[in-house]
């Protein structure tokens, strides 16, 4: 995501939480929203880093989870595609794991890769109306020819004035896969840019759904803290929901461990970083304003989610009418994340 985004989240953060708290009531829920009952639609976003993982833990909690979106696939600056290097594209396992369990399998394409995100591979694109719709047709070829239910089109990086070709080639895209009986999901990055409203509007029709990837509060950059508290998970969840109606919304939530040390940040998943802290007698706290769960040793402190955290973001997105989420990334989660969904399924 953008420094700007980056500063304009941590200057919110140095709000009391009275002020945060009483500015998260003033925003308005969108009309007609129905706190319905209902269970909750489980998304699953592997990636190669914790693929093995990931697979295990798809195969244990497989009556839970309803879709499974692989991080496989680039756009090219051209309009063309390749593997996401490193990445388990059409793996066997994840294959005949589809097809045991009948998951959907909606194959990520991205602007992503190990560094960051790359705007400059998706704008010559999504700019360029004849690299567009060449884009379009590849992507289409790759699901007809792969059998995929569609992809998730996760293209991160842009500012809000260039949401609208965004909103082009996913209206584009859409039709040209629909006719294929085929659909597409679109992943978009979490802002409170009022700008941004009118082309997630445009996104929210032509897609078939929308995922907020709602995290990214806290990183490198920033204190420590949790991927999502509440209050800013609440503020933008309410932002988002002026455009996109709440049963076509999926709201990514990250299970991945946050890790800071002196001069130091990385993550990682719960098994990797957070138990050998536990085992070297790290004490166990709760952030106030997220329920999340803090491990710290020494001059270390590792942030993550477990069932009480989740338990208590489950609670917020019932308050505002939305039941699917979509975990970033499976594989070496606490076991906990799978007990609390399983209060609601």
């Amino acid at each position: 995501m953008k420094k700007w985004l980056v500063r304009f989240f941590s200057k919110e953060g140095r709000m009391t939480n009275a002020t945060i708290f009483f500015l998260s009531l003033l925003v308005a829920v969108p009309s007609g929203i129905a706190q319905e009952r209902g269970k909750f639609t489980v998304i699953a976003w592997l990636h190669q880093n914790d693929w093995d993982a990931g697979l295990s833990s798809l195969e244990s909690h497989s009556a839970q989870i309803a879709e499974v979106s692989p991080a496989w696939y680039q756009v090219q600056s051209n309009g063309a595609l390749k593997n996401n290097p490193n990445a388990f594209v059409d793996d066997s396992r994840l294959l005949n794991d589809v097809k045991k369990n009948g998951f959907l399998l909606r194959p990520i394409i991205s602007n992503v890769d190990a560094s960051g995100s790359h705007p400059e591979w998706a704008l010559p694109v999504l700019t360029n109306p004849t690299l567009r719709a060449a884009l379009a047709d590849n992507i289409v070829a790759l699901v007809e020819a792969k059998n995929y239910a569609g992809v998730d089109i996760d293209i991160e990086g842009l500012l809000p004035k260039q949401l609208p070709v965004l909103a082009d080639f996913v209206e584009e895209l859409s039709a040209a896969l629909r006719s294929k009986g085929k659909t597409v999901a679109v992943s978009l990055e979490p802002t409170m840019a009022q700008s941004a409203l009118v082309s997630w509007k445009r996104i929210g029709v032509a897609a078939d759904s929308v995922r907020l990837m709602l995290y990214g509060e806290h990183r490198a950059s920033t204190a420590p803290g949790p991927s999502a508290s509440l209050w800013w998970s609440r503020l933008r969840l309410q932002h988002i929901l002026q455009a996109v109606p709440p049963e076509k919304l999926t709201v990514g939530v990250s299970i991945v461990a946050l890790y800071w040390t002196k001069g130091n940040y990385r993550t990682g998943t719960w098994q990797r970083l957070v138990r050998p802290v536990q085992a070297n007698s790290g004490a166990l706290s709760r952030d106030t304003d997220s329920s999340a769960p803090i491990v710290r040793s020494g001059e270390g402190q590792v942030w993550f989610e477990d069932r009480q955290s989740l338990a208590a973001r489950i609670t917020m997105l019932k308050s505002l009418g939305l039941k699917k989420v979509a975990l970033w990334r499976l594989g070496g989660e606490d076991p906990g994340i799978w007990q609390a969904l399983s209060q609601e399924q």
